[in-house]
C-alpha cells in the first residue's frame, strides 16, 4: 500500500465516478463499480455507491441483494440489511428471489444466534424467553415465506427453493413442515 498504489486507487475511483456521472443507467458499470471498491476493501466509499445505484436502479434486484448482503455478511448490521431486503421488497414484489435472498439472511442469522446462545450456556441449557424468541427459532424466516407465498401464490418453483434453502440451516425442520404442508395443498 505505497502512496503510488493510493494515488492509483484513487484516480481508478475518480474514472468510474466521471463515467457514472456520464452514464447513469448503464448497471453493469454500477456492477463494476461495486466489485472494485469490494476488491480494494473501500466500504465508506461502497455504502454511497451502493446507495446511489440503488436510486437510479429501484427496480434491480440484484442491486437490493448485494447491498443487504453486504451490509450483513461485511458490515455485520443485520438492521440495515432487514431494512434494505424490505424497502427491495417493496420495489420488486413480484421477485422470488428477493424473498429467497431474505429468507436465506434470516436463517443465517437465525443459526448464528443459536451457535452465540450455545457458546454462552454451553452444556445446552435453555431458558423458556431463548425458546420463545422467533429469531431462533426462524420465525422471522416463516413470515419472509408467508409473504412471499400471499404474494405469489401459484409459484409452486419458488416454494421448492425455499425448501432447498431450509436443507442448508440445522434446525428447520419446523419451517420444512410448513412449507411441505403448502405445496401439499
Amino acid at each position: 500500500s505505497s502512496p503510488a498504489n493510493h494515488h492509483i486507487e484513487r484516480h481508478t475511483h475518480l474514472i468510474f465516478k466521471r463515467a457514472l456521472r456520464k452514464f447513469k443507467s448503464d448497471k453493469r458499470m454500477w456492477l463494476q463499480y461495486i466489485d472494485y471498491c469490494k476488491a480494494h476493501d473501500s466500504s465508506k466509499r461502497l455504502g454511497a455507491v451502493y446507495a446511489d445505484a440503488l436510486a437510479l436502479h429501484p427496480s434491480s434486484p440484484e442491486l437490493w441483494i448485494g447491498a443487504a448482503d453486504w451490509e450483513y455478511f461485511t458490515q455485520g448490521n443485520v438492521k440495515a440489511a432487514r431494512a434494505l431486503m424490505q424497502s427491495g421488497i417493496r420495489v420488486n414484489g413480484m421477485c422470488p428471489d428477493m424473498y429467497l435472498q431474505y429468507f436465506s439472511m434470516e436463517l443465517h442469522f437465525s443459526q448464528k444466534l443459536r451457535g452465540r446462545r450455545e457458546i454462552l450456556q454451553p452444556g445446552g441449557i435453555r431458558g423458556a424467553a431463548m425458546d420463545d424468541d422467533g429469531a431462533y427459532n426462524c420465525d422471522v424466516a416463516g413470515v419472509v415465506y408467508d409473504e412471499a407465498v400471499r404474494r405469489m401464490p401459484d409459484d409452486l418453483s419458488m416454494r421448492l427453493r425455499f425448501l432447498e434453502a431450509c436443507g442448508g440451516f440445522p434446525q428447520t425442520e419446523r419451517l420444512k413442515g410448513r412449507i411441505l404442508d403448502g405445496l401439499e395443498r
